[in-house]
């Protein structure tokens, strides 16, 4: 058992300890930081950091008139990402001249999008 354990506690000691120490250190720091630039959210609030009452999605279905019918849920995988020939892992939302996308997975499709969106309100009499 000596034989087994011997290495492991080595990596554990040499590699695992230190990077939770400097991990938690690295995320204490930004608490200070914020603290020192004017945000003590995270001191009034305690650990839980979040300076908003609802969820971003709750507060948008809230306002819609239906949310069942009118609320899109974009694709829940982020491992998949859009490329400069498919699509189809991408969303993004258009809503007359305002264009949104999630993420960098999402850049192929918002510039596709947005470049048509400006093609489109550069036309005259538009």
């Amino acid at each position: 058992m000596n034989q087994q354990l011997g290495p492991l506690l080595y990596v554990i000691s040499i590699w695992a300890l230190p990077a939770i120490v400097a991990i938690t250190f690295h995320e204490a720091a930004h608490g200070f930081a914020a603290r020192l630039f004017g945000d003590d959210t995270a001191w009034r609030l305690g650990r839980y950091y979040r300076t908003y009452p609802a969820y971003v999605e709750d507060e948008v279905k809230a306002a819609l008139h239906d949310p069942g019918s009118q609320f899109q849920r974009g694709p829940m995988v982020l491992t998949a990402r859009g490329t400069a020939t498919d699509d189809t892992p991408a969303f993004t939302v258009t809503d007359r001249n305002y264009l949104s996308a999630r993420w960098p997975g999402d850049a192929y499709l918002f510039g596709r999008r947005f470049s048509a969106l400006l093609r489109t309100t550069a036309q005259p009499g538009r």
